[in-house]
This record gives structure tokens, C-alpha cells and sequence, in this order.
């Protein structure tokens, strides 16, 4: 709604909330629903079923840490921080790393969820 309205929008057009709004539909739009179907494909084409904590664990990771990625990203925007740019104005240079520790958070949920498949998958072609 607030991307759509003109006399808004020309206000953030060049600010960092332009990359906040692309990543919340990516990162916390399409990557979640790829990894839900793999996470419920991969039982039906090998027989082996995920481990649930893990999932859990993972999922939790990558909400929080991703929601806090994108609202640095989004705060910044709000408050006039241009994209493009190679330091933050206004001493905000504090929400771009808040951005990244939960960035990390949500790179560790997503290597927890890859370790899973990927070390199913590899029992997979290694076994006889």
C-alpha cells in the first residue's frame, strides 16, 4: 500500500527502502516457500523424513533474523538513507549493523536447513 501511493513512493524512491521492500518479497517471500516445498518434496522422492527440531530451529532463525534484516533495511529508508551510497548518513551506520547480525541469524537458520538436506542427499548417492 504504501509503495503504491505516488506522493509517498517519491519520497522513498532512492532510499534504502527500496532494497528493504525487494527483500522482504525474496528473502521472506519466494526463498521460504522453495524451502517449504523441498522440506516437503524431499520425503516423497527419497523416503527419508527431516528432522522437525531442525526445522523448527532453522525456521525460527530465519524469521527473526530475516524480519530484522529487512527492517534495518526498511527503518533506514523511513528515515531518508539514500541507496547507493557508500556510508550511512545521519549516524545510522548503527541499524546497517544491527542488519547484519540478524542477517547472520539468518544465514545460520539457512546452512542449518542445507546441512539437513544436504547430508540426506549425500546418504542418498553414497548408499548401495
Amino acid at each position: 500500500m504504501i509503495d503504491s501511493t505516488p506522493s509517498v513512493n517519491q519520497y522513498f524512491q532512492n532510499t534504502l527502502w527500496v532494497p528493504g521492500h525487494f527483500h522482504t518479497y525474496m528473502a521472506l517471500g519466494v526463498m521460504l516457500f522453495v524451502i517449504g516445498a523441498v522440506y516437503h518434496i524431499l520425503p516423497y522422492l527419497t523416503g527419508i523424513v527431516s528432522d522437525e527440531r531442525i526445522a523448527k530451529r532453522a525456521l525460527t532463525f530465519i524469521l527473526i533474523g530475516g524480519y530484522g534484516f529487512v527492517l534495518s533495511f526498511l527503518s533506514q529508508g523511513a528515515l531518508g538513507n539514500p541507496r547507493r551510497y557508500t556510508y550511512a548518513l545521519r549516524n545510522l551506520d548503527w541499524i546497517a549493523w544491527l542488519g547484519v547480525f540478524f542477517a547472520g541469524m539468518a544465514a545460520y537458520g539457512t546452512l542449518l536447513i542445507f546441512n539437513d538436506i544436504g547430508l540426506k542427499l549425500v546418504r542418498i548417492i553414497l548408499s548401495p
